[in-house]
């Protein structure tokens, strides 16, 4: 019999972790969140499909097209004007392998309320373009940099 009580104990340890865990809050699955990565795939997808409106929410054109000068009208048509050549490629199939996402390596580096989201050559360190994003108040990330190496050399 005494050898038996480390058993039964066990057991309704076992027990009571079981019906404690079931007691605990499930987890909200409407909670969102949104990583700088996430960020960058809804700007490319929005430019894959043509949608200057939904590319907006993602990017900040004054910070990223500076030959803007800070002239609302000029970034708004420069992001509309990329978006339009990203959708002409799409639709050409001509998409330049920059933005073949399937065949990269993706590093993501967050520190504070800025991250870099760099996709870099699949057998190479050569990085192929590089996303600069700030957290707004709300917490949404937005895309206020993108620097393009398509002619790179190999080592960088």
């Amino acid at each position: 019999m005494h050898l038996q009580r480390p058993r039964y104990l066990l057991f309704f340890l076992l027990i009571a972790v079981v019906f404690h865990g079931c007691s605990q809050k499930p987890v909200d699955s409407s909670e969102e969140i949104e990583a700088p990565y996430i960020t960058v795939t809804k700007l490319l997808s929005a430019e894959l499909y043509g949608d200057a409106e939904s590319a907006r929410q993602f990017i900040d054109p004054l910070l990223v097209f500076r030959e803007a000068d800070g002239n609302p009208r000029i970034a708004d048509s420069l992001l509309q004007a990329q978006v339009a050549l990203v959708r002409r490629f799409a639709r050409d199939n001509r998409l330049p392998s920059l933005l073949a996402v399937h065949k990269t390596r993706v590093v993501q580096k967050i520190e504070g309320d800025t991250a870099q989201v760099a996709f870099l050559d699949q057998n190479g360190p050569r990085e192929r373009v590089r996303f600069i994003l700030r957290r707004e108040t709300s917490g949404q990330w937005v895309i206020i940099g993108m620097e393009f190496n398509i002619l790179g050399s190999p080592g960088g």
